[in-house]
């Protein structure tokens, strides 16, 4: 009995050192491109005059870089702006230093309140509006690191009732690759 339990043993050591060998043989899962924004995404608005007839266009880039995990790796970049939609979107003065809120004490304007009305665009001409369900997409085979630009417009109609000043809109953005 005893000739048969060493086999058994040496036969069970024998295949755990085979399971090591073939775990250490196993294919790790590959690494993931990764993608982050460069920068803080922000739209500047020029001098706001509420008594121009004009609209007032702006625009912005979004700055992103990709770093492929192996060369010619498939990607597929998806860009979504939150609040897009809305219409109605906060832009303090940076002038003054407005918070924005509605009916807040620190308002912009002497009789008005720090929102502006904008619209984000896809496209230079304003045609393409932005909503909360637009996707931006990007699709590439990177070989080495590469940065993609996304732009954006807006629009901001004349004659509203804020004070004169520069204003600014922070972006969030999400990114999905």
């Amino acid at each position: 009995m005893r000739a048969g339990y060493k086999q058994r043993l040496m036969m069970r050591q024998g295949l755990a050192f085979a399971m090591q060998i073939v775990m250490m043989l196993a294919p790790l899962p590959a690494p993931a491109m990764t993608c982050m924004p460069l920068g803080s995404g922000s739209l500047t608005i020029g001098a706001y005059q509420p008594l121009h007839a004009a609209a007032l266009d702006a625009q912005t880039s979004i700055a992103i870089e990709c770093i492929p995990a192996a060369p010619g790796e498939a990607l597929n970049l998806s860009v979504r702006v939150p609040g897009a939609g809305t219409g109605r979107l906060l832009l303090p003065n940076l002038q003054t230093g407005a918070s924005g809120m509605s009916g807040a004490s620190g308002a912009s304007g002497a009789s008005g309140t720090a929102y502006l009305t904008v619209q984000l665009y896809r496209d230079v001409a304003r045609q393409i509006p932005l909503d909360d369900q637009t996707v931006i997409h990007v699709s590439d085979r990177p070989v080495v690191p590469t940065r993609y630009t996304v732009s954006l417009f807006a629009r901001v109609p004349a004659g509203q009732d804020t004070g004169v000043g520069h204003y600014q809109l922070p972006l969030t953005v999400v990114i999905d690759y």
